[in-house]
């Protein structure tokens, strides 16, 4: 991929169109390996995208490989712990750029800044990071820069409970085992040092596996339950420095509160030498929280060298169902199709025809064909048996016995003496009795469904959507600059189904605001405006933009 013609930046600007499929509305941020922009989705109304741009003049081999493989990894593993990647290409210019699921939330990085947290909470981040880690290693990647800043915190609506879902992010310098893509110098240092294992801090990378990712893991812990860094210093070499060579201070000195067992397993994770700490993600986990790790089970595909034993067999899939959708509305033949079709024996296979028989397997099939014809005889005597033993008897007719012929020295016997037999009276007619009543049918009538003799029970009330609840709470938060919370709660709201133009507008009001007063982000506080007509509403966040400086033309 020719990619020395390139600009140095790409002319990337709110209003330009990714792919002819995306627009550009925001920045969202820029390093020095490239930007992200917040972009909408032109033939699906509502969906956002996040699109991460590559800087071209450092696109070369190795960067763009890592670039590419983020979104290959990630793709592969398909798991909700970490960022969707829906999309990789390359821009006309030869920009390459990802196209990634948009979150709304902050990082665990910007959460421990705040304050330590609290062990449920801490634990229940924990749970969801084990979860994708462990789906990574199963998968052969190791991901080498897991650190609080590439962990998203997603308030998520579950159940009627606000709860955080957490996404990984950035698997652009993960490693696969076995794998040769990139080739890196062992004197290299990739990875941020205060969360770097010892044989990575070096820049032993050809001992960096899964148990590189646990002593990430462990310092993040850490620092989620005591609000510092396992290995904190002024200059990088001092970092690593205590990372390679000193423990870190005792969890339980800086949180006298927290279990033993919390603490063991922090200080194992964290252990020197690989071979002293947990063996698995799982492992660590089940000693962290009393739990076990619940192992998802991803649908991934085979090896491509077909080497896996089970790269024969049909896998079952979803496309049968797809298929049928597309003739939902025909129902031509399917009449025909529900009658039963006759058992017929299975035709011989294609090798079955074209090898000759022995005589072993011709006499075995012709005593196969004797018995079977033998068999079938026998059950016809038996249904001729049993038809003519379950049959109705026939009526019986009284016959004469025959007389005796007599002989001519033998005088004929004379027939009894018959008397006149008066005639036969008909027998008395009962009265007439009145025609009986129809009965119902009990015994004989078969059961009825309840489903099939009432219609359900029709719903009587209407979902509360709880968007008032949600924005009065999210005002209150703004007015104490709790922001963080107020966003929150005005995402929530815009999240329900159901919400009203009003709320809607209320809602981004208050992330006009805050765009402002916290991010100092005018780009995305005109986005806000977009959605606000109300004149009063507008110019609450004019208003509140102008205090720090912002928006001044309006």
């Amino acid at each position: 991929m020719a990619m020395q013609d390139s600009p140095a930046r790409s002319a990337v600007d709110v209003g330009s169109v990714i792919g002819g499929t995306y627009t550009i509305e925001a920045l969202i941020g820029r390093g020095g390996m490239g930007s992200v922009f917040l972009a909408s989705h032109n033939r699906l109304p509502g969906k956002k995208v996040a699109i991460k741009l590559l800087h071209t003049e450092i696109a070369n081999g190795d960067v763009l490989a890592r670039f590419k493989r983020e979104a290959e990894i990630a793709s592969r593993l398909g798991h909700p712990n970490i960022v969707g990647v829906e999309n990789f290409d390359v821009m006309p210019d030869g920009t390459p750029y990802l196209v990634l699921e948009y979150l709304e939330g902050e990082t665990l990085a910007e959460r421990i800044r705040r304050a330590p947290l609290e062990l449920e909470p801490a634990l229940s981040i924990a749970r969801q990071i084990g979860s994708a880690l462990a789906a990574a290693h199963r998968a052969g990647v190791v991901h080498r820069d897991l650190k609080p800043q590439n962990i998203f915190l997603v308030p998520t609506e579950l159940a009627g409970h606000a709860v955080e879902q957490v996404k990984v992010l950035d698997f652009g310098i993960s490693k696969m085992r076995g794998s040769q893509t990139v080739k890196t110098t062992e004197s290299a240092m990739l990875g941020t040092p205060q969360y770097m294992a010892p044989e990575q801090a070096t820049g032993r990378h050809s001992e960096v596996d899964e148990r590189t990712d646990l002593f990430a893991f462990g310092a993040i812990v850490y620092e989620m339950l005591s609000g510092q860094p396992a290995f904190d210093g002024e200059m990088i070499h001092e970092v690593v420095f205590k990372v390679v060579y000193e423990p870190p201070v005792p969890l339980d000195q800086r949180v006298p509160t927290l279990p033993a067992s919390v603490v063991a397993a922090v200080h194992r994770a964290l252990a020197k030498p690989q071979a002293e700490r947990f063996e698995s993600v799982g492992a660590f986990i089940e000693a962290l929280t009393g739990k076990p790790l619940l192992e998802r089970r991803p649908i991934s595909t085979p090896p491509l060298d077909g080497s896996s034993p089970s790269a024969q067999r049909k896998k079952a899939t979803g496309n049968e169902a797809f298929a049928q959708t597309m003739g939902s509305g025909d129902h031509a033949g399917s009449v025909a199709e529900a009658q039963p079709k006759p058992v017929r024996p299975s035709a011989p296979t294609v090798d079955s025809v074209s090898q000759p028989l022995t005589p072993t397997v011709a006499r075995a099939r012709g005593r196969i064909t004797i018995i079977s014809a033998v068999a079938l005889g026998v059950a016809a005597i038996a249904a001729v048996v049993m038809y003519v033993a379950t049959r109705e008897p026939a009526p019986t007719v009284a016959l004469q016995e025959p007389q005796p012929t007599p002989t001519p020295h033998q005088p004929q016997p004379q027939p009894p003496q018959q008397h006149p037999q008066p005639p036969p009276q008909p027998p008395p007619q009962p009265p007439p009795q009145p025609p009986p009543q129809p009965q119902p049918l009990v015994k004989h009538d078969p059961p009825r469904r309840s489903s099939s003799t009432a219609p359900p029970p029709a719903a009587t009330t209407e979902p509360d959507d709880g968007c008032a609840d949600k924005l009065a709470g999210a005002e209150a938060a703004l007015a104490s600059s709790d922001f963080t919370k107020a966003r929150q709660l005005a995402n929530m709201a815009l999240n329900t189904e159901g919400i009203q133009p009003t709320h809607v507008q209320q809602a981004y009001v208050i992330i006009g605001i805050i765009a402002c007063r916290k991010d100092n982000d005018e780009e995305r506080a005109n986005i806000a405006l977009n959605h606000i007509s109300a004149a009063k509403l507008r110019k609450r966040v004019v208003d509140a933009c102008h205090d720090v400086g912002l928006l001044q033309t309006q």
